[in-house]
């Protein structure tokens, strides 16, 4: 089975092992090879195998269709439009008819999750339309996924535990659609952080290493000055949106860059002490589940390199003042997640405009709390000072480095 209609590039008919399947999935361009119109056209869920591949085609609605068991030694799920909550099953020895699950999964649009094992897995979404989803097997292909019905009590105890999963983070990938849809190329701002610059000026590329990650890097903007002064970088964010855009001003300027699809809580499929230095610029104070930020802090030691750097913004308090899309905020005052206010865009043709947009969550955090945090999972503080910033009101900036 091998119709090259299925696919935007020709040269992905031409892997010759798991390794360059497995490169290309991991690479942030996977979902741009795949024409989906013409796979939906196919009856059949699979629409590529090869002798060390099968690729599937499912979609995640609101309910859980079915047990799915993958027998395959490596099996990459990667949803196309929207975040589903997956669930890895668990035998339950004391009632073989009931099952639990044993892990609990957010995975968003093109980010590529990997099950290393044969396993019974769920999944559904909370998106209002269903998501696509692509089923990549890997390895030895000698059954397909297979399907079993859950009986209805077990299907109600496992969809209540998939809702269960908080995924307030992925509402900036909403955000983003709706603000490209109402005319703007652009939600932020296309300079970098003034953070950033100045930072540089002290802190250049010989004294921070190349290797750079940019975390929660949006649109792009510091990522593409970043490697613009010869850094090589890795901009992650959970929006699929934000970071198309992204790779399309880094084509547009020429600018030689990687963007991928990650969580940042989790950071998943990124190399142990991988980079000389992380930049957080604005993200963690959208985080604002306490287990959560932990992960991500730790996460972040874990990739940087003994001796590496983490410049963190995070705002300290009077979330959304000065912010270019709220000129209104002495007005409104404090902003309460989940309320929805007018916000203002900047559209192609450089007019502006207000559309509405909830408030997400977020979190505010004095300086020695912030420190605190980062002090537990092993930080130390090289430098910290405060700022008054367009980006993020008033603003505790603060250099961490990972002990040697």
């Amino acid at each position: 089975m091998e119709n090259q209609a299925y696919f935007n590039d020709n040269k992905f008919m031409n892997f010759q092992n798991i390794n360059d399947i497995r490169a290309l999935i991991f690479s942030g361009n996977f979902t741009t090879k795949i024409n989906l119109e013409h796979i939906k056209d196919e009856k059949e869920n699979i629409f590529y195998e090869s002798n060390f591949c099968r690729l599937s085609l499912y979609s995640a609605t609101h309910e859980i269709a079915h047990k799915q068991l993958t027998n395959s030694i490596e099996t990459i799920l990667i949803p196309i439009n929207g975040v589903i909550s997956l669930g890895i099953l668990k035998e339950n020895l004391n009632d073989l008819n009931q099952q639990e699950l044993k892990d609990l999964i957010l995975i968003g649009p093109s980010e590529p999750f990997t099950i290393i094992e044969p396993s019974k897995f769920i999944y559904l979404t909370k998106e209002k339309t269903p998501v696509d989803l692509i089923i990549c097997e890997l390895g030895e292909l000698s059954s397909k996924i297979s399907t079993t019905e859950l009986i209805e009590n077990e299907s109600i105890h496992l969809k209540n535990k998939l809702l269960s999963l908080n995924d307030y983070y992925y509402g900036y990938e909403r955000r983003y659609k709706k603000v490209y849809d109402e005319g703007a190329f652009l939600w932020e701002s296309d300079s970098p952080n003034e953070i950033l610059v100045q930072f540089l000026e002290h802190f250049p590329i010989e004294k921070l290493g190349k290797k750079l990650i940019d975390l929660g890097c949006g649109e792009g903007r510091d990522s593409l000055y970043l490697a613009n002064k010869g850094f090589e970088v890795i901009g992650v964010d959970v929006s699929a949106s934000a970071l198309k855009r992204a790779r399309e001003i880094a084509e547009e300027k020429n600018i030689s860059l990687c963007f991928l699809e990650r969580d940042v809580i989790y950071l998943r499929n990124l190399p142990f002490e991988g980079f000389d230095t992380a930049i957080n610029m604005g993200c963690l104070h959208m985080i604002s589940d306490l287990n959560h930020r932990l992960l991500h802090i730790k996460r972040v030691y874990e990739i940087l390199k003994p001796g590496g750097y983490f410049l963190v913004a995070h705002c300290k308090s009077e979330w959304g003042k000065g912010f270019f899309s709220i000129p209104h905020w002495e007005k409104i005052g404090k902003l309460n997640p989940g309320e929805i206010i007018n916000r203002r865009i900047k559209l192609m043709n450089n007019n502006e405009k207000f559309i509405p947009l909830e408030v997400v969550p977020y979190f505010e955090s004095d300086e020695n709390s912030l420190i605190n945090e980062f002090v537990a999972v092993g930080f130390k503080v090289h430098e910290a000072y405060c700022k008054n910033t367009d980006a993020f009101g008033n603003t505790a900036v603060i250099l961490f480095k990972k002990p040697i």
